[in-house]
């Protein structure tokens, strides 16, 4: 620009008048198209410059700045966060020095299916095979060793309703079948399809050579269906429950979302339910059903539009997402990179606090007495540097956060307000793991009973509960018309 102003003030001196007209006017011609051309090239270059500071930028992102799943990080990103793991204390993968030892328990003799005794043939020192044989009564216990094993074999039940003939009128009545009977599949096997399906992420044809090969079950992908359509049904009471147990809680530990092949993947978490939803779209409907404004709880988000709906000072953003965005801004040159090692300095600050907190070593109206007058006022006075600063993705995050400045600090305001949602990622990378290997869902109804399965088998695991064994409980109460198992800690009945 320096050039382009030189020729300016040249083409505006009086030096033109020193030479005669007829040298003068060509030259001046010459150097206004000169300098309307080198206008031109320097816009284009500063056009470039960004361009490329633009894709250096995407080209550099992580896990650490933005919102790209750690899979994703190239090698070089993934070995530094391993030695920083390192670094930290966390040695290398698998068991630690000194960590309590595990090891199988022996189970009592009456509890083991086969029992099989040995004795010795001939001594060990001399070769005789004249042997006394020594029992527990003589104060000498057997050596024992357990081999556990799986014997995988179907079930079949054969229910046979007879028929009897009245012999004060002759009719002939046929005895009703129980309420078991009323299915092709018994509880344990429907129990082992949701788990199969939820859990261990299986697809339908996984399901259906797993059957064949381990328990010479042959079954269509059609039978298939038909049980998701059963197990839908079967689970549409536990899953309202926990949609109503999700509303009356005061806070939302977590509200996030992903895409799930053509769907959109839901998840709130709470302190003792995690309840999915496979919508249609990742619009702000889908969330207001999900967390209604109008509940009064408080609700943990990243920054996505979507939840906008929602009043500031009952949302908390995630700072773990605003550390990932400041992270970004203090990666770019210039004015930005300062403004976004101010803002990592604070939330390094808040994320102290917030631990010593968190193990009990603080008192939340402490907690709020020192973000007050140490962090907020650090962050706003950032964050309106970044808002008026030339980089125009570093000006837009600080305007959009500033533009939600209350829900910055809504833990401050309700104690027990968690600051980040771990929870609901947490909860959606099951999801993430069963839209790779199954490509998600197509059909409606195929919907709805994932979002069912995903809903039971994850709040089971919340509440200390065994997935499989409840599946079985819940869904053999469900055939027999019985009252049904609550996956919860506490009973919602």
């Amino acid at each position: 620009m320096d050039a382009v102003e030189a020729a300016r003030k040249l083409l505006d001196s009086d030096v033109w008048e020193l030479l005669p007209r007829e040298a003068a006017e060509p030259i001046r011609g010459v150097m206004v198209l000169l300098l309307e051309e080198l206008r031109e090239k320097a816009a284009e270059v500063e056009r470039l410059r960004r361009r490329v500071a633009e894709l250096e930028e995407r080209l550099a992102r992580h896990s650490g700045n933005s919102s790209q799943p750690p899979s994703l990080d190239p090698p070089a990103v993934k070995a530094r966060r391993r030695q920083k793991g390192r670094e930290g204390g966390g040695g290398r993968r698998g068991g630690q020095p000194g960590h309590p030892r595990w090891q199988r328990a022996l189970l009592p003799e009456e509890q083991v299916q086969e029992l099989e005794r040995f004795w010795p043939e001939q001594c060990e020192r001399c070769g005789g095979r004249e042997l006394e044989r020594l029992d527990k009564g003589e104060g000498i216990e057997p050596r024992r060793r357990q081999v556990w094993d799986v014997e995988i074999k179907p079930k079949v039940t054969e229910y046979q309703a007879y028929a009897s003939r009245c012999v004060g009128c002759g009719h002939v009545s046929w005895a009703s079948f129980p309420a078991e009977a009323c299915t092709v599949v018994g509880p344990t096997l429907l129990a082992w399809y949701t788990y199969l399906r939820a859990e261990a992420g299986l697809s339908l044809r996984g399901v259906q050579e797993l059957w064949r090969e381990m328990c010479r079950v042959e079954v269509s992908l059609g039978f298939l269906k038909k049980l998701e359509r059963q197990l839908e049904r079967a689970l549409e009471g536990v899953y309202g429950a926990l949609e109503r147990e999700v509303q009356e809680r005061a806070v939302v530990y977590g509200v996030d979302e992903t895409h799930y092949g053509d769907r959109t993947a839901w998840v709130v978490a709470t302190e003792s339910v995690t309840l999915y939803r496979l919508a249609a779209s990742r619009r702000r409907a889908e969330a207001e059903a999900l967390a209604p404004a109008d509940g009064g709880a408080v609700i943990v988000t990243d920054r996505y539009g979507g939840y906008d709906y929602y009043p500031s000072r009952r949302r908390q953003l995630c700072w773990a997402h605003l550390k990932r965005d400041f992270q970004a801004i203090a990666e770019r040159d210039g004015e930005s990179g300062a403004i976004g090692a101010d803002l990592l300095q604070s939330v390094e600050a808040l994320m102290h606090w917030w631990g010593r907190y968190r193990e009990g070593r603080l008192k939340h109206a402490t907690l709020v007495s020192y973000i007050k007058q140490h962090v907020k006022p650090l962050v706003r006075a950032a964050l309106e540097r970044g808002a008026v600063c030339e980089h125009k993705a570093t000006r837009g995050t600080c305007r959009h956060v500033l533009q939600r400045w209350d829900a910055l600090w809504t833990f401050l305001r309700y104690e027990g307000v968690p600051i980040t949602n771990n929870a609901s990622e947490r909860a959606l990378r099951r999801v993430v793991i069963h839209r790779k290997i199954t490509y998600g869902v197509r059909s409606e109804q195929g919907a709805r009973f994932l979002e069912r399965a995903f809903s039971v088998c994850a709040t089971c695991r919340q509440n200390g509960k065994a997935v499989f064994r409840f599946l079985c409980d819940y869904l053999e109460a469900f055939l027999k018309g019985l009252t049904l198992p609550s996956p919860l800690a506490f009973d919602t009945s």
